[in-house]
């Protein structure tokens, strides 16, 4: 059987289209000149599933033990998995599994999955803030985050704790107000020296404390700042 390929090169890069022994779209496409080769031996390169471009363009994968085609879905749906991750018009609502079980650990919409991580990264970042408008008791929500701001009223306050984790640790900032009233903190603290921090009372200034959870209602207290 005689070759179908030329048998030298032509002189100048002008393609393997002369004489029709390949026929290329265009004369100065490499790749429209491997194509051509292709088609000329048979191989259809557009529609063999065996080949480089059928899976690029078509996003195919093939069984390495059978050659079947894995994915069979439109272009759009292929790789939908693969897609989510990169493209966010993909709707990420895959549930994730207990390992032991196999019940479903998120149950909620796509805007609550991964509520639980979301809310202690939150919690971390999170200044929760209270003003209280006279005298009266102020609770600090600790499911809220771990830094809490307070802006004293002209009037005697005190100070709650509510949702506390044992071992958990918390800021608390006082800001001052000129004639500001007294300051009653919440359960039993074990301060430095064992008395309380004072606090400055001079307009706008802050004072900070932080704490670590004990047990229920004990706290060890830490000076942190005063006059800032």
């Amino acid at each position: 059987m005689a070759s179908l390929f030329p048998t030298a090169l032509p002189a100048a890069k002008t393609d393997y289209d002369s004489n029709d022994v390949i026929a290329s779209a265009d004369p100065n496409a490499l790749a429209e000149d491997i194509n051509a080769i292709a088609l000329k031996v048979g191989i259809d390169s557009s529609t063999d599933v065996n080949s480089l471009e059928y899976r690029v363009t078509n996003a195919v994968v093939l069984s390495k033990a059978t050659g079947a085609e894995i994915n069979t879905g439109t272009d759009n749906d292929k790789f939908v998995t693969a897609k989510a991750i990169a493209d966010s018009t993909v709707a990420m609502d895959a549930d994730l599994p207990v390992k032991a079980s196999g019940a479903e650990v998120n149950t909620g919409t796509n805007d609550t999955k991964f509520a639980t991580p979301l809310a202690l990264m939150t919690a971390k970042t999170t200044v929760t803030a209270y003003t209280p408008a006279g005298a009266g008791t102020t609770t600090l929500d600790l499911s809220l985050g771990n830094t809490f701001r307070v802006t004293m009223p002209a009037a005697t306050q005190t100070l709650a704790i509510s949702n506390a984790t044992v071992g958990q640790y918390f800021v608390v900032e006082i800001v001052n107000v000129t004639g500001q009233g007294a300051l009653t903190w919440f359960g039993t603290i074990r301060w430095p020296e064992g008395a309380a921090m004072a606090l400055t009372n001079v307009n706008t200034k802050i004072d900070v404390a932080g704490f670590r959870v004990v047990s229920a209602g004990q706290y060890l207290g830490f000076i942190a700042g005063q006059n800032l």
